[in-house]
């Protein structure tokens, strides 16, 4: 067995989770411009506005190469701007962009053993998170754990999205790995397990509210990681 030399990582419900609802962060976006709403005012004009965007996502992340910028934040601003219409608000849409950005990259928290396994893998093995989302880098960086991350995908800015075996190819070429010397770490089963496996990588199953792992390949938290590697290392 090749020694392990890189680890790809997911992001949401893996190293971090989410504080808010988006219906809830919207809220206070809109509530600190003006705008006084209830979250059944919110979620209902989102549930309108959302899935008329959702195969423009979606042809962003299938898009088969990087997407520019301008490019994502213009989708942005065409989703925000559809949400305001359909709310009737008459807002600065420029400055409803930046502020929603800020306060979605933000909504989130480290699990408790995030920062403590990250500083111990850091020195002898390369890190990716590769995150089926937007923005993982800003994301990381907010939550003071970019130090420790060599490479950060975010589907809709490379153009590929987890299953698909293209993703984990970009993740192990960014860490200048070969799949026997990586492993995979996610919570999704058919996003972060079987694509990484139909990739030529060993995966991990996260599974942190099931109680003690029972399955071969299957652990509670970051730590089930470490003891992974140090019985591979052993072998």
């Amino acid at each position: 067995m090749a020694a392990c030399r890189g680890i790809l990582l997911d992001a949401d419900n893996t190293l971090w989770q989410a504080t808010r609802t988006p219906v809830e962060v919207w809220q206070s976006v809109l509530s600190d411009m003006g705008a006084a709403l209830g979250l059944q005012d919110v979620e209902a004009s989102m549930a309108s506005t959302w899935p008329r965007f959702m195969p423009r996502w979606h042809g962003l992340e299938l898009s088969g190469s990087p997407n520019d910028d301008v490019v994502i934040r213009s989708f942005w601003l065409d989703v925000d701007a559809a949400l305001l219409n359909e709310l009737g608000l008459d807002l600065d849409l420029e400055t409803v962009e930046r502020e929603a950005s800020r306060r979605f990259t933000q909504v989130f928290k480290l699990y408790p053993e995030t920062v403590t396994v990250l500083a111990r893998l850091a020195p002898s093995y390369r890190l990716a998170i590769v995150s089926n989302n937007s923005e993982p880098l800003l994301k990381a960086r907010h939550l003071g754990i970019d130090r420790y991350i060599h490479a950060a995908l975010g589907s809709i800015h490379v153009g590929h999205r987890k299953p698909m075996r293209e993703m984990f190819e970009l993740a192990l070429s960014e860490l200048d790995v070969r799949p026997e010397e990586a492993v995979m770490v996610g919570d999704n089963w058919e996003d972060d397990v079987v694509g990484a496996v139909n990739a030529g990588i060993t995966a991990l199953h996260l599974r942190r509210d099931a109680g003690e792992p029972t399955n071969l390949g299957e652990i509670g938290d970051l730590w089930g990681l470490v003891r992974f590697l140090d019985d591979r290392r052993e072998e």
